[in-house]
């Protein structure tokens, strides 16, 4: 008898082979194995059963023997986690139109409105960057996500509004004019011309396409977090870059979904599955990883276990950052086949990358406070190893020393960054936060270091060209699109590199003039207010 799989794996008889039975039942010879096929196929049907509509009571887990199901977080979810002795600045106007107006959206705790309606985390941008939560739902509702799989436990979908990012500061209009030359910046300029939606989710928005980068569309604007009922991690979401099955956007839920024809045992109750295309390395840690954690955070249970695909060194500072996120406890790991299994999964992948509500949302559950510019006395240069570097280094580092020697500023001084200096990621975080008023240097991940500062931190990045071809070495974006989201005072500095393998000479005096014009002296009151500080 010929079978055919429909939808649900279930294993029905095709015309032609009832026609066939029949007629061998007629001469009397199957009625037997026609038998067997039936008990065969309710086999399945209980089997499918079980899997899509068991109660979790059925499964073997190894959690508490209470734990509340999967529902909207309350305003005190992380209340407990909330960096103890925190205090929130009076918020300030600001010019870019990213960051937060005077006396808008900051709050002492998180809080989460229950319903359709927008929430807010301490130093929150302004309500007008605020996603809107729609279509949250949970098994068995006739909305949503929820409506079209059944397998689907909790949904919520986000909605971000349209935003714009500015286009870097230059001291020279020649490179302003090197800048706009970039294969790639002419790019994003097409992908983000405000003329593609100014008639849409851009209305009201008026200024020059080339003067800022509209962020619309689906793939900027829209997230979503799903829990999966009886979820399989078997190494999707993958941690490679452009991979079939890399955590990104658009990225589907599905890939938590076991094979058909296996009915799940799940070891776990609830595994959050946080893991982002080579989020081993800090940087990647830090623009891969962190936006799924900003987007679902408030939406995942104190209960939930956090899954990443290996396990960090507990020197190493992601582990460190891991750790004051989500503690030491509930962290689980593959098994020696490389599966975790859970009653229910959290996928978190499809979320804007780059939002500047999920870039300051990043930053304050890192902990950072808001200090302003005026009590911070570092400069920090940003040196590099052996690849990208600053061929008159020595010329332009003894140059910032003697700038900043010459103002008297106490307590002012340039530091020459090596991360080895520091015992971990919270004297790491708490330096950039409390004490630094501006970062330069070449292009690297070292910059990423800047989502421990306050707003308006300065940031200066020499950036390499290839001579002649007018492409950029590197990504122009990663340093200048996370330090617009996070308010900061971006300057590119673009230099062609005569060896086209990044490394390059700096015209000091320029930086110098960078310094001098964004870095005023302070007013006898700033220097009072640093004193009473100490």
């Amino acid at each position: 008898m010929k079978l055919r799989r429909e939808q649900g794996a279930h294993l029905l008889p095709t015309p032609a082979g009832r026609a066939g039975t029949v007629r061998r039942v007629l001469r009397g010879g199957t009625c037997f194995w026609y038998s067997v096929v039936g008990v065969l196929v309710a086999c399945q049907l209980v089997a499918a059963y079980i899997y899509f509509f068991s109660a979790p009571s059925l499964h073997p887990v190894k959690s508490p023997p209470h734990v509340p199901p999967l529902t909207r977080a309350h305003s005190q979810t992380w209340a407990a986690r909330a960096p103890p002795g925190r205090v929130v600045e009076p918020s300030v106007a600001d010019a870019s139109g990213l960051g937060p107006q005077a006396g808008e959206g900051d709050q002492l705790h998180p809080h989460l409105d229950v319903g359709n309606e927008r929430y807010v985390t301490p130093h929150s941008p302004p309500e007008r960057l605020q996603p809107k939560r729609i279509n949250e739902c949970s098994k068995g509702e006739a909305i949503g996500m929820c409506a079209q799989d059944p397998r689907i436990a909790y949904a919520a979908e986000f909605v971000y509004p349209t935003w714009v990012i500015p286009m870097p500061k230059f001291i020279r209009k020649e490179h302003e004019t090197l800048f706009f030359e970039l294969q790639q910046v002419q790019g994003y300029m097409k992908q983000h011309d405000s003329r593609d939606c100014q008639n849409t989710n851009c209305r009201g928005v008026d200024f020059p396409p080339s003067e800022r980068l509209v962020f619309h569309g689906e793939q900027f604007t829209y997230g979503h977090v799903v829990s999966v009922s009886n979820g399989l991690y078997a190494g999707r979401p993958s941690s490679a870059f452009s991979g079939p099955y890399e955590c990104e956007w658009p990225a589907s839920y599905t890939m938590l979904y076991p094979p058909a024809n296996q009915v799940l045992k799940p070891r776990y109750e609830k595994v959050a599955v946080f893991v982002g295309p080579q989020y081993k390395s800090f940087q990647h840690f830090i623009d891969r990883l962190m936006p799924d954690i900003a987007q679902a955070w408030d939406l995942v249970s104190t209960d939930y276990s956090w899954l990443i695909a290996s396990q960090p060194a507990g020197t190493d500072t992601r582990g460190e950052i891991w750790q004051h996120l989500f503690g030491r406890h509930g962290r689980v790991w593959p098994s020696e086949n490389g599966t975790v299994s859970a009653e229910q999964m959290l996928y978190t992948c499809r979320v804007p990358r780059f939002h500047p509500w999920i870039w300051q949302r990043m930053r304050d559950i890192l902990g950072v406070v808001h200090v302003p510019i005026q009590q911070r006395t570092k400069i920090v240069y940003l040196p590099r190893g052996r690849t990208r570097k600053v061929l008159n280094e020595e010329a332009l580092v003894t140059a910032m020393r003697a700038f900043v020697a010459s103002r008297g500023v106490p307590g002012e001084e340039l530091v020459v960054f090596n991360h080895k200096e520091f015992p971990g990621f919270l004297a790491t975080r708490d330096f950039f936060n409390h004490q630094v008023k501006a970062v330069i240097g070449p292009h690297g991940g070292a910059f990423y270091n800047i989502n421990f500062s306050p707003r308006d931190t300065l940031v200066v990045e020499f950036f390499p060209v290839k001579p002649y071809v007018k492409t950029a070495l590197r990504w122009p974006e990663g340093t200048w699109w996370q330090a617009a989201c996070l308010q900061h005072n971006y300057y590119m500095i673009p230099i062609e590199s005569p060896d086209g393998r990044g490394d390059v000479t700096v015209n000091v005096p320029e930086i110098i003039d960078i310094l001098r014009k964004e870095l005023p002296l302070p007013s006898t009151t700033d220097v009072k207010a640093r004193a009473d500080l100490r």
